[in-house]
């Protein structure tokens, strides 16, 4: 019984490392504590402001090739939009026939979050010197994870090194999309947020979890954020076992569960203008035609998967080649490695071994589960019980992406490390001269390890370059570097010079962190400031190679500039509505800045129905681009046809004219029913399809059409939102809408009163209309978009108002306590 007792005791043991209470006397005798904070927060200003010194005092500009391509057009088509309507675009026209904008995540500038925040109170042209998106989520980042190492109550220079860990890990810098940047930094926060809810659990705590979660909702990146609430879910299954094993009372598991409960509601209720359109269109798009279970896209969901071999990478950041052309490794593609840093990983170790808590041991949990849902189709079992049994984990195209959360983690546990050494160096703990042992052996094994392939370089040269040849010609993309047996050579050579210099940079630093913790065992002061420079630099050699600014801050207009061919020029003088085809550039939305519509285009979540219409049928035959309203096709070959008619020779391309294009709007008087999708996609690739005289619906219809006579349909208005048509039927006929089928939103009206939309031709939209003339409208207002903006605007108000009386509350009693 007094064994179980002690057990139990022990099981209780704080998260708080030896020697805290110590060491937070002795390093608050200088300074006031909250000066002492403000000034290491300010360090993470100037480190940011070091890492950005290209944009901020060079005046470049990182704009990358995904913003060029893809960015710019959805930028200029918002700006104009904004300008012409004064309100929120939902449809983008320009790309796939048309599709969701807001609801598919394209547009970001509806938001209620920090950078809104930020927005609202910093003049634009102040935020874009500061390189203000990046550097201000970066302090961010690095405050709420400086703040969630003292409620865990580590020493400032713990939480110093946890920050630094955080925030320039390979991962953070490596990233070239602002969003995800984004939402890697809301981490800390929301998990510190969780971390209040269940070990202090007031109301407070709850509002800044729903604050902090709804914010990083909010910035667009959807999968980010589903691995944030992986992990404080995990956090609260765990934190209400110990609950329960610790004999609390059930009233008080019932307050933690309420709160975090709560707490999530309340963030999806703030980002409910992105969260209600997105759910309603995962249904509709490619990426959700499920959510879990056997029709699950696996090869999609696995897209990315986590090499096993790349696991060195975390030591050597160029082990696999590090990113761009010198990768070698398994994934289709990747800009960086997942570099975690020598010296964090050491301090990591450290944490973990020297200070065994509930709080360390969950973040080893973490660690590993993060390790092995990363490794995705490598790791089969996990895979499986990944994709079939947690929801909506098979949207996502990037298992290795959740890597995010094992940096989290050990950028924490570097933390604990980083006290509970500095705790013994100051107590003169046995433990700390066994570890410094345990750790001299290590680095004196990768030293002769690092010499030794020195050593014999040029036959470790051969082995790697026997590796990087089969890799290179197991994956298919790399068709071209195979092909090229000189350039082969010239970048494998690049590779390998890489693998050697980043193995004596580990093996240096190593040294330098175990000379460290053995040579100033009795200068605290010495190894902290010691320790925390070798990590910072450690991290930012890394970093700084990943970070790409570019010398043109006008570039976009520059490159778009150079676009405007006589081809662009020629499109844009004829004035209906139309769609193009660039044969060559089918995956390119570049015609969109111009204004142009294609029917194909780059989106990573498309509609369903599309995507079907492009794997089943394609577009190869005339009828169906006829019926896309395909008026142009765009090539770099010359095409011999006798429906096209060539328009402009210009650069290389041409440009032809399709004869037998459909309009925009027409008029049917016979329909087929067929109801299985395999049948539509057969009738539709069958040469006898001939959509300007016959429309395939899914569902009859009650009305008896007759036959055309002399119709006439008149698109007196078409915006993105809005559609007005003129029609003149001489007899009872089927009115089809060259525009892309989506019944969650797309409301049709015929002489003011409300009709049904046909899906028709599997991806378009048609209406039954009577003998006569008649006025048909159409317009997207989708309820998922007006609710979530109400509801996103009542609950970020309530989360602002009880965040700035919680603030002036404790400013008023921080005040009467000094007074």
């Amino acid at each position: 019984m007094a064994k179980n007792q002690r057990l139990r005791t022990r099981s209780r043991r704080p998260d708080t490392p030896s020697g805290a209470g110590r060491l937070k006397k002795d390093s608050d005798r200088v300074l006031h504590p909250e000066i002492r904070d403000a000034l290491i927060c300010f360090i993470f200003v100037v480190l940011g402001v070091f890492v950005y010194r290209a944009y901020i005092f060079d005046g470049k500009t990182d704009i990358t090739p995904d913003i060029m391509g893809v960015g710019a057009p959805f930028d200029r088509f918002v700006q104009e939009f904004h300008d012409q309507y004064d309100e929120a675009p939902l449809w983008y026209p320009h790309i796939f026939g048309g599709m969701p904008f807001q609801a598919s995540g394209s547009y970001h500038h509806l938001q209620y979050s920090f950078e809104a925040l930020v927005n609202a109170v910093l003049p634009k042209g102040l935020i874009d010197a500061l390189h203000g998106r990046y550097l201000f989520h970066l302090f961010l980042g690095a405050v709420s994870m400086f703040f969630l190492g003292r409620v865990l109550s580590l020493s400032r220079s713990a939480c110093l090194v946890a920050s630094a860990a955080f925030v320039f890990s390979s991962h953070m810098m490596g990233t070239e999309h602002a969003n995800r940047f984004i939402c890697f930094m809301h981490i800390p926060l929301v998990f510190l947020a969780t971390y209040l809810v269940f070990n202090r659990g007031r109301l407070f705590d709850a509002v800044l979890l729903g604050g902090a979660l709804g914010s990083q909702l909010c910035s667009f990146h959807p999968q980010i954020a589903f691995y944030t609430a992986m992990l404080i879910g995990l956090y609260a299954a765990f934190a209400l076992i110990n609950d329960f094993r610790d004999r609390k009372p059930v009233s008080v598991l019932l307050r933690h569960s309420a709160l975090f409960t709560g707490g999530v509601v309340l963030a999806v209720a703030i980002a409910a203008v992105l969260v209600f359109p997105l759910q309603e269109y995962a249904q509709y798009s490619a990426r959700g035609l499920s959510v879990g279970g056997s029709d699950v896209n696996v090869p999609f969901a696995t897209s990315w998967s986590f090499p096993p071999l790349e696991v060195l990478t975390f030591i050597i950041p160029s082990f696999a080649g590090f990113g761009g052309s010198l990768y070698w490794g398994e994934m289709p593609f990747t800009d960086f490695p997942n570099y975690l840093g020598i010296v964090v990983l050491v301090l990591a170790v450290a944490g973990f071994v020297l200070h065994r808590s509930r709080m360390t041991l969950f973040l080893v949990i973490a660690a590993i589960l993060a390790l092995l849902v990363s490794f995705g189709r490598h790791l089969p079992p996990v895979s499986y019980v990944m994709l079939n049994f947690v929801p909506f984990f098979g949207k996502f195209r990037a298992p290795v992406m959740i890597l995010v959360l094992l940096q989290f983690a050990v950028a924490l546990l570097a933390g604990y490390g980083m006290h509970a050494l500095v705790g013994r160096i100051r107590a003169g703990k046995d433990r700390l001269r066994l570890f410094a042992g345990r750790l001299i052996a290590v680095v004196s094994g990768v030293l002769l390890l690092v010499l030794l392939l020195t050593m014999f370089e040029s036959s470790f040269q051969s082995l790697m370059t026997g590796i990087y040849e089969r890799a290179d010609a197991a994956h298919g993309s790399r068709e071209a570097l195979v092909n090229n047996p000189e350039y082969q050579a010239r970048i494998n050579d690049m590779r390998f010079d890489l693998l050697m210099r980043d193995l004596w940079i580990m093996a240096l630093f190593l040294c330098a962190a175990g000379g460290l913790i053995f040579t100033t065992r009795r200068i605290p002061a010495l190894f902290v400031t010691g320790i925390s420079v070798l990590l910072v630099v450690d991290l930012l050699l890394v970093a700084d190679k990943l970070i790409d600014p570019q010398d043109d801050p006008t570039r976009i207009e520059n490159y778009y500039s150079a676009r405007q061919t006589e081809i662009v020029n020629a499109m844009q003088d004829d004035t209906g509505l139309y769609r193009i085809l660039p044969v060559n550039e089918f995956n390119s939305n570049e015609y969109g800045y111009f204004g142009i519509s294609t029917i194909g285009g780059y989106h990573p979540a498309k509609m369903g129905i599309y995507q079907e219409l492009m794997d089943q049928v394609g577009f190869n035959t005339f009828p169906v681009l006829n019926m896309l309203n395909t008026r142009y096709l765009v090539s770099q070959q010359p095409i011999e046809s006798g429906g096209l008619t060539p328009v402009v020779e210009s650069e290389g391309s041409y440009l032809y004219r399709n004869e037998t294009v459909l309009p925009r709007a027409f008029l049917v008087d016979s329909v087929r029913v067929i109801a299985e999708k395999d049948a539509i996609f057969e009738a539709m690739r069958d040469p006898a399809f001939s959509p300007g005289e016959f429309a395939i619906l899914e569902k009859p219809i009650e009305e008896r059409l007759g036959p055309l006579g002399d119709p006439s349909v008149e698109i007196t208005l078409h915006t993105p939102h809005r559609i007005e048509m003129a029609v003149d039927a001489a007899a009872p006929s089927l009115l089809v809408l060259s525009e892309i089928y989506y019944p969650a939103g797309w409301q049709a009206m015929m002489d003011g009163l409300p009709a049904e939309i046909h899906k028709t031709n599997y991806v378009l939209r048609s209406v039954v209309v009577p003998e006569g003339r008649h006025e048909v409208v159409m317009t997207f207002e989708p309820l998922s978009f007006t609710a979530g903006h109400l509801v996103s605007r009542i609950a970020s108000t309530l989360v602002l108002a009880g965040l700035i009386a919680a603030g002036a509350m404790r400013i008023r009693k921080s005040l009467k306590n000094r007074a």
